[in-house]
């Protein structure tokens, strides 16, 4: 029976080093408001800013800013809303702006919706909806593409930011003529 219980109380602290590590390795969703609700039986937190002071959202490297955001920790889900800006902290920073924007934390998977900006270096471009990860971003509805006097348009415009590449489907292309 000694060897019972010396086995279990080594299990049970190998247990206990496990989760402490595991539960310090898992990235937080922290929160900055004027307002929160929680709801303990849904698990659904809503906070309220305004558009002086919006709520900030931060998880890893990306940080979300909006006069009101809900977090559904069971589906994974953050929509934020109202004056939208996220912003994704990284060599060459990416910034998108819009009206809405639906992010999914564990698989960094985001969609923006409403008059959507994307700011990375010198590129910008707009259009009326935004998909995407933290590898590869795809623009629809009207997406214009503008780079050092060049406007890019086309059905669907893919950043692979991993990659630093841009694809454009059904592309038209509009240069400024003169010297480089």
């Amino acid at each position: 029976m000694g060897n019972y219980r010396r086995w279990t109380l080594i299990f049970f602290t190998c247990f206990l080093i496990f989760l402490s590590c595991a539960q310090a390795q898992a990235p937080k969703i922290t929160i900055k408001a004027e307002k929160i609700e929680y709801s303990l039986k849904e698990q659904i937190t809503r906070s309220y800013g305004t558009a002086e002071k919006p709520v900030l959202v931060t998880y890893n490297d990306w940080e979300l800013a909006g006069s009101q955001v809900l977090w559904d920790e069971k589906a994974d889900l953050v929509v934020v809303e109202g004056r939208v800006k996220v912003v994704r902290k990284d060599e060459t920073p990416l910034v998108i702006t819009c009206s809405q924007l639906r992010f999914w934390p564990r698989s960094e998977r985001f969609e923006a919706k409403g008059s959507v900006v994307v700011e990375r270096g010198e590129v910008k471009a707009t259009a009326g909806l935004l998909t995407g990860n933290g590898k590869e971003i795809v623009l629809t509805e009207k997406p214009l593409l503008l780079q050092e006097g060049q406007r890019i348009s086309g059905k669907s415009i893919t950043f692979s930011t991993s990659q630093e590449k841009i694809l454009v489907e059904d592309a038209f292309v509009e240069v400024e003529a003169g010297e480089r």
